[in-house]
């Protein structure tokens, strides 16, 4: 059976670079191509002298190739080695002023199908179209092309105990069927179930495959490899032996991709050709000793834009094989406060590792800040959580004017930091700091640290493995020095780079936080140097947010940190980027 790919995902990179595209797609193992022709009317009408300016859009982003180009493409495509069997109508192709150039196109280029999607939820629209469409498919047939339609989710949806789909099956019994079991499985229902019932009537197989969960929330970002998503492949696979399928049975139709699309296709390819059971890629989890957890705030663009709740966190959580998370003071009160956070992550057993509160200590505001401790205790408390970070010195401070002395922002933070460490073990609660990346502001450096740590006895320190770096120190000399002091770790890579920020290093550069192994920091070594020191406490991953909202990107992304620590090689050079 050959394998071919949709140019619906792939049309930017045949834009880009048509050749080496179609090069690495062979190397995948594709050998057929399934292309999106768009038909505007008649030759040289207003519908198609108009597409000439408005295809170049469509076809950035979704591989669209307008009829009047079509036949160059076709012909460079097959050059390369591929095969054409079937070509994606786009526009009203079957429609009475197109219907002849489109019979006469799919003569002159061998097409033996035409794939045609309504996206259609209702039926009642759907018959407006229906004594028309009948038609077209009659005078295909006539001359010797089949019409196949394509679903999405929408023909699914129930309008009165039938649907979109069953009435085109119904009501042309001369259509034929491309099903795309991604959609499918998005719109609820038996994949493999849906292949048994029209099993007479499918041709090709568009195979999708979107990840767990996916809905309307998520339905741009839902997209993964076929077989690394939520489809039963190998169920797919062993009903599709026993259906008379085209020779190019098996279409790839990935709409996009949180990564690389091409790697995508490699994958879905080798997952396919493995057959049941088999994952090329499978899902990402630390394989170490370390305990970590999730640093969760930079999620709070997506729970403030309503692209993440508060189940979806714990499912991004359980996910990646995590248990744990350190959470803001104002995030959980973002998902709803501590007793609905708690009861969310008792059910599935997440514990809260560190809180972490800011609480400005700066002017020595004394009931304001004696009360912020209060209140983050009792918070701890309401969590079951033993470790509270409290960060005395916000960064967005230093835009404030009339800045205290650092004798005096550090007196404030050593006076009140004694009595949260006092209140602390009334609560059962270890207090905590944190170094800061603000050169500005008190903890910045070695010095700073030490001098805060102390003069406080019982305090504790979250090793931020990137905050010391604009103050010029080293973060294993940090580690080094300061170790016998710390109770939490944050893990974090950084790049240095030319732009604006709070955080300055010496050379006037700015720390951006990236994915681990992408930086200066030497995140494995660091790794290392603690479970050589039997270090038993937590690592927090401080995470960086994708650029995309919601879960998917999310999950894609986490994957990416914990892929770094399970590779064997060592930290490698990298360059600063200017």
């Amino acid at each position: 059976m050959k394998i071919g790919v949709n140019t619906f995902g792939i049309g930017k990179l045949l834009r880009e670079d048509f050749s080496g595209t179609l090069m690495k797609l062979r190397e995948a193992g594709i050998t057929a191509i399934e292309p999106m022709v768009l038909f505007a009317g008649k030759e040289g009408g207003l519908a198609d002298r108009l597409s000439a300016y408005t295809v170049p859009r469509i076809d950035q982003a979704a591989g669209v190739w307008p009829v009047s180009s079509a036949g160059a493409m076709f012909a460079a495509v097959r050059a390369e080695g591929f095969s054409i069997r079937s070509a994606h109508m786009a526009g009203p192709g079957w429609r009475r002023n197109c219907i002849d150039r489109a019979i006469a196109f799919a003569k002159e280029q061998d097409i033996s199908y035409y794939v045609i999607s309504f996206n259609q939820s209702s039926v009642t629209e759907m018959a407006k179209e229906i004594a028309e469409f009948k038609e077209a498919v009659r005078r295909f047939r006539e001359n010797g092309i089949c019409i196949l339609v394509h679903n999405h989710e929408a023909e699914w949806k129930d309008c009165g105990g039938e649907n979109v789909f069953s009435f085109l099956m119904e009501q042309v019994p001369e259509l034929d069927v491309e099903l795309d079991v991604g959609w499918v499985k998005y719109a609820g229902l038996d994949c493999v179930e849906i292949m048994r019932k029209y099993r007479d009537r499918i041709r090709i197989l568009h195979f999708k495959d979107v990840r767990e969960g996916a809905g309307p929330r998520t339905r741009n970002t839902c997209f993964t490899a076929i077989g690394e998503g939520s489809i039963p492949l190998a169920d797919i696979l062993k009903e599709a032996e026993e259906m008379d399928l085209d020779e190019t049975g098996f279409v790839l139709d990935q709409d996009a991709s949180l990564g690389s699309i091409l790697e995508d296709i490699r994958v879905s390819v080798k997952n396919i050709r493995q057959g049941a059971g088999f994952s090329a890629k499978g899902k990402e989890r630390y394989r170490g000793g370390l305990k970590l957890s999730l640093m969760t705030f930079p999620m709070i663009r997506d729970r403030m834009r309503r692209k993440m709740n508060l189940e979806e966190l714990c499912s991004l959580i359980l996910e990646s094989g995590l248990d744990s998370v350190d959470m803001m003071e104002h995030e959980v009160k973002l998902y709803g406060g501590a007793a609905k956070v708690q009861q969310a992550f008792v059910d599935r057993g997440i514990r809260l590792e560190c809180l972490i509160s800011t609480i400005s200590m700066i002017r020595g505001r004394d009931r304001a800040i004696k009360q912020g401790i209060h209140n983050a205790l009792v918070m701890a408390r309401e969590l079951n959580c033993s470790m509270l970070m409290i960060i005395p010195f916000p960064q967005m401070a230093v835009k404030m004017p009339g800045l205290p002395s650092r004798e005096k922002m550090v007196a404030n933070a050593v006076k009140y930091l004694r009595l949260a460490v006092i209140a602390g073990r009334k609560y059962g609660v270890k207090i905590c700091i944190e170094d800061t990346p603000t050169c500005q502001l008190p903890l910045s450096s070695i010095a700073e640290c030490r001098e805060i740590l102390a003069a406080v006895p019982g305090l504790g320190l979250a090793y931020d493995t990137a905050n010391m770096i604009p103050a010029g120190d080293d973060p294993l000399a940090f580690y080094e020095k300061l170790k016998s002091r710390i109770c939490h770790v944050h893990l974090k890579d950084v790049r240095k780079v030319r732009d604006k920020g709070l955080d300055v290093c010496l050379d006037g550069r700015v720390l951006k936080s990236c994915v681990w192994g992408e930086g200066i920091v030497p995140i494995r070594r660091i790794v290392q140097r603690l479970e050589a020191d039997g270090y038993s406490g937590s690592c927090g991953i401080e995470y960086v947010a994708p650029e995309k909202e919601g879960i998917f990107p999310n999950q894609y992304q986490l994957e990416r940190f914990l892929a770094y620590l399970n590779r064997d090689e060592g930290d490698g050079e990298i360059p600063e980027r200017e």
